[in-house]
């Protein structure tokens, strides 16, 4: 079928029905489920009925069985602090299609859609939003190896670049982190630390 990131885009919940003596009240989480794997959102704590979350979550997908289901469930529960949480409801999304399209074209991405949130006997409790992305594994090689290609072009000059800079720029503690590039250069006192190339030097005047 294919291997590769799921991502999961969770928006907000509409129309959510509690069992709590104030309905308004209701501080909804969502548990994302595929598989075995489970991902858990934060507490929309006094967001009552129509919560809003807009977090994502990353799910491994390795499936080379053309006939397997994968389905993401996505059960919502509502916090209580003097009793356990009560369950609001569940929605079910089927994402074999997605996967699938995502591991001819590469990557396959549905916008956020509503679906619906109900209770074991089907009975409607509101909707959920979710925006769903599917990337290929060898989409994801192909972009870290295109970042380490540029790792190895830029490094020497992004190194003199903010070496010249800093020494410039007169200021107590400067930290600047590249993270695309790797690079780490941190200037504390009298002396500029890095990695890679960046060698030490001093300041003058009094710090």
């Amino acid at each position: 079928m294919g291997k590769g990131v799921l991502e999961v885009h969770l928006v907000d919940a509409k129309g959510l029905s509690g069992n709590d003596f104030l309905a308004g009240k209701i501080d909804p989480y969502v548990i994302v489920q595929y598989r075995s794997q489970e991902r858990k959102s934060s507490v929309a704590r006094d967001q009552g009925r129509n919560p809003c979350w807009n977090e994502v979550f990353k799910f491994q997908i390795n499936s080379s069985a053309s006939s397997a289901q994968h389905k993401l469930v996505l059960r919502i529960l509502d916090h209580d602090h003097f009793s356990s949480d009560d369950f609001l409801g569940e929605a079910t999304i089927d994402v074999t299609d997605m996967i699938s399209l995502g591991a001819e074209r590469g990557t396959y991405h549905q916008s956020a859609a509503r679906h619906s949130v109900v209770l074991p006997d089907q009975t409607y409790h509101g909707e959920i939003k979710v925006g769903i992305t599917f990337t290929a594994s060898q989409v994801l090689y192909n972009f870290a190896h295109r970042i380490r290609a540029v790792q190895c072009a830029r490094t020497p000059a992004v190194c003199a670049y903010w070496h010249c800079w800093i020494q410039r720029n007169a200021c107590r503690r400067f930290i600047c982190c590249i993270p695309m590039l790797g690079f780490r250069f941190r200037k504390t006192g009298r002396k500029l630390e890095g990695g890679g190339t960046a060698a030490s030097t001093s300041r003058r005047g009094k710090l």
